[in-house]
């Protein structure tokens, strides 16, 4: 069966989702929990071995926060997407899809459950990006972007990547920025550090970037 991958801030609406699929489909739901901070490739290869013993009834593998994965183990889950067990659907779950190597993405449908979509986040925050950007302020403007809980830190920073995916080709600073949310978005996810200088750096960097050029 096709791959899913569930994007969503909320556990409960992906809990949810999985509990109506559980019962439209008579499944067996199998919960994957990483050990560690992320998916190790030991973890994904012992799904591997149990997934392809066949068994009569529809089994759901769910791996919880999957974005928290190694670079080994998606590629070890990318052979097992490759050849996929009989009976067996596979659903993943994501705060944010750019930590996911694209091979995976592109084999999976994805979902997006959250009730505000990135999109609906990116909308709200273009004009203030764009003040930025355009060196329309003359100071950095930290009360636009108030932000202290994780998931909204990583809405906000999937918000970012959006808008400067779209400047790419006319605007040079727009990569290197992508780079360092990319980063900052790793140490949000993995490490217990402050939000709100997390999202303060970020605003910063993209300020003296476009400071740099005025000068």
């Amino acid at each position: 069966m096709t791959p899913l991958i569930l994007v969503s801030q909320s556990k409960k609406e992906i809990n949810q989702f999985i509990e109506k699929k559980i019962k439209k489909n008579d499944a067996i739901l199998i919960r994957i929990k990483r050990q560690k901070s992320e998916y190790s490739i030991d973890e994904i290869r012992e799904v591997n071995r149990e997934a392809h013993i066949y068994h009569q009834k529809l089994r759901i593998y769910y791996f919880e926060d999957f974005h928290l994965s190694s670079l080994p183990a998606q590629n070890a889950f990318l052979k097992l997407l490759e050849e996929p067990p009989v009976n067996v659907q596979f659903i993943l779950s994501v705060s944010n899809t750019y930590y996911l190597l694209p091979t995976i993405t592109s084999r999976a449908k994805l979902i997006k459950i959250d009730k505000k979509t990135i999109n609906d986040v990116q909308n709200h925050l273009t004009e203030k990006i764009e003040k930025i950007v355009n060196q329309k302020t003359k100071k950095i403007p930290f009360s636009y972007f108030n932000i202290n809980r994780k998931e909204d830190a990583i809405t906000f920073l999937e918000s970012l990547i959006f808008f400067f995916k779209k400047r790419l080709v006319n605007d040079k600073n727009s990569s290197i920025i992508i780079k360092e949310i990319i980063k900052i978005g790793h140490f949000i996810e993995k490490n217990n550090i402050n939000i709100q200088l997390a999202i303060d750096h970020i605003v910063i960097f993209i300020y003296k970037c476009y400071n740099d050029i005025k000068q």
